[in-house]
């Protein structure tokens, strides 16, 4: 692992049936090798369990800010990106109407 210092945000859901050393050594082993490309990284993973509730896990390393920043850039990004669809979609189900109703 780098030498940068883990922030305390690390987060596992509890009711995982696998142990949770287990998931998060998984992550920080894709950390350690991301973090030797990238000073900052983010993982976000989540899967179902049998009974359909959802185990969420995260981990990151390097400078929290910075972090922070690019998940609330990609949140308004990625929610700009499906609205601007939605618009089209829309304009796009006017203008078949409009043109049956010719």
């Amino acid at each position: 692992m780098s030498d940068r210092s883990r922030d305390e945000d690390d987060e596992i859901s509890r009711g995982s049936p696998k142990g949770e050393d287990e998931e998060l050594a998984l992550l920080d082993k894709h950390l350690a090798m991301l973090s030797e490309h990238y000073p900052n990284v983010h993982i976000f993973a989540n899967r179902m369990n049998d009974d359909g509730s959802t185990v969420s896990v995260q981990r990151g390393i390097g400078n929290w800010h910075a972090r922070i920043g690019q998940m609330k850039a990609f949140i308004i990004y990625e929610d700009e990106r499906y609205r601007q669809q939605l618009r089209c979609d829309n304009i796009k189900e006017s203008e078949a109407q409009d043109e049956d109703d010719d």
